[in-house]
């Protein structure tokens, strides 16, 4: 196919558009190496692309932003009042497959230079769970029950062995633990941290959704510990560290009791920014688009201005709160023995 030598204005925007683009494919190496791969071209080729030095045709356009599931309007200039958000419409079939799916976001986000990650959660974020393997296939059982329906699940109570929770499923597990640990956070709780956790389990002994009804005061028992690991990540001013991740990612929490939150994460690099929120839990939405991302950030700015930080010199108000954690363990705990 003939092609013809790009106008200036062609060319400054086809490479704005390429660097738009390698931000959310993960970086300018990783969308060349994809262009390569999937669009048959040389090196030399792809860079012209990437420059603008050669247009890309209408077939190549629409791989990319099918690919790269782009709206046709962030190509071109739009209303920036409008936002757009990216949903997987299929639940997934498998613990495996859910972290199989999460994995291909946060890999790509989790190694890109001076990443940094903003949660706020109504309740305790996942990430927690991961150093418990009990609670972590609490947590997936209760969504693929609920929210993804497995046929396999129905009328199936919970019980720790499961061929759900394999080793396969453990080694996922392992290595998302690897890839938040190292990342640094700056987090956001609220009063309800710990109540949702408490519901479910409650729920379950009085439902008689447990095989083994003992495992409900396991559970207490690890959510005990996960707030004692907490703590000690507030006091280090760093994340538990965890085998094969050298330094730990930095850790900054604030206790948020003004304002209510959904449950959002934003992604911020040097190459890259990325915003997921919550639709339909655990289900999320996520866009990459800066106005978008900006917003977020600046919120989250805000956010921390209104609420209280907890830190290693904050003693009183670190023990005040994870006493007042510890306490409503307890009380639930106490409870659970009962229904036992």
């Amino acid at each position: 196919m003939k092609r013809y030598k790009a106008g200036e204005f062609a060319q400054r925007y086809q490479a704005g558009m390429m660097k738009k683009i390698s931000r959310m494919a993960g970086g300018k190496d990783i969308f060349l190496k994809w262009l390569q791969e999937n669009l048959g071209l040389g090196r030399a080729s792809a860079y012209r692309r990437l420059n603008g030095e050669t247009l890309f045709d209408l077939e190549e356009i629409v791989m990319i932003i099918t690919a790269f599931k782009i709206p046709v309007t962030e190509l071109f200039e739009s209303d920036k009042s409008i936002l757009y958000f990216y949903q997987n419409e299929r639940h997934p079939n498998s613990y495996e497959e859910w972290f199989t799916g999460i994995d291909q976001d946060f890999a790509i986000l989790a190694n890109q230079s001076n990443s940094k990650m903003y949660y706020s959660s109504t309740e305790s974020p996942i990430f927690y769970y991961f150093h418990f393997d009990e609670f972590t296939h609490f947590k997936l059982y209760i969504w693929a029950k609920t929210i993804w329906q497995l046929d396999s699940l129905k009328d199936v109570p919970f019980s720790i062995k499961s061929e759900l929770w394999n080793d396969k499923v453990l080694e996922l597990k392992e290595k998302f633990l690897k890839q938040y640990t190292q990342m640094p956070s700056v987090e956001f709780w609220t009063p309800n941290f710990l109540s949702n956790n408490l519901n479910q389990i409650q729920y379950f002994l009085e439902g008689y959704l447990f095989e083994n009804r003992e495992d409900a005061l396991l559970l207490c028992h690890q959510l005990r510990e996960m707030i004692k690991l907490l703590e000690q990540q507030i006091i280090d001013g760093h994340k538990k560290p965890v085998k094969g991740v050298a330094r730990p990612g930095s850790y900054e929490l604030y206790y948020n009791e003004i304002l209510h939150t959904n449950n959002t994460i934003l992604f911020t690099s040097d190459q890259s920014k990325a915003l997921y929120t919550t639709f339909g839990n655990p289900n999320t939405i996520k866009t990459y688009q800066k106005e978008a991302c900006d917003y977020a950030e600046d919120w989250f700015e805000k956010l921390k201005r209104s609420a209280n930080k907890i830190n290693q010199d904050s003693d009183r108000d670190r023990t005040r709160l994870f006493k007042k954690m510890e306490d409503k363990i307890n009380k639930a705990e106490l409870l659970f023995k009962g229904l036992i």
